[in-house]
């Protein structure tokens, strides 16, 4: 990734309404550093709001956790409740020296599926597996 909004304040913050919310699901951040730090530079930061007791304990290093520059760290946040308007800031820790980043993030609304199958589906599925069956069998 090459591009990513910085916090040259020291936060970033947002604030999004997510369609088809409340509703449990899974949210990746993606990472990349985008500039190339000096040796005494640091980007560290940490999920700030809403306070989620294991999420934001964890401390953000980019170049720790991506091993460089334009390589990707992607957190994932598996099974989160979410409302319908979402708040959230990274805040930059006291020994980094540079804001927090954010390159993309992911929401994904985790929905029941309905285990409904048509007759037809089965048959086919059932000759196609035969049909396959037959074609292995004959040429073996």
């Amino acid at each position: 990734m090459q591009t990513a909004v910085v916090g040259t304040k020291g936060v970033l913050s947002y604030r999004l309404n997510l369609e088809d919310f409340p509703g449990n699901a899974r949210a990746y951040a993606y990472f990349a550093e985008i500039e190339e730090l000096a040796k005494n530079e640091t980007r560290k930061f940490k999920l700030e709001q809403p306070y989620i007791a294991d999420y934001s304990n964890a401390v953000v290093n980019i170049a720790e956790n991506a091993n460089g520059t334009y390589t990707l760290y992607e957190p994932s946040y598996m099974n989160v409740s979410l409302e319908f308007v979402l708040s959230f800031s990274f805040a930059k820790t006291r020994d980094s020296t540079q804001g927090p980043l954010l390159n993309a993030m992911e929401i994904s609304k985790y929905v029941q599926i309905a285990s409904k199958t048509d007759r037809q589906d089965c048959k086919f599925l059932t000759n196609v597996i035969f049909g396959k069956i037959y074609l292995f069998l004959q040429n073996n």
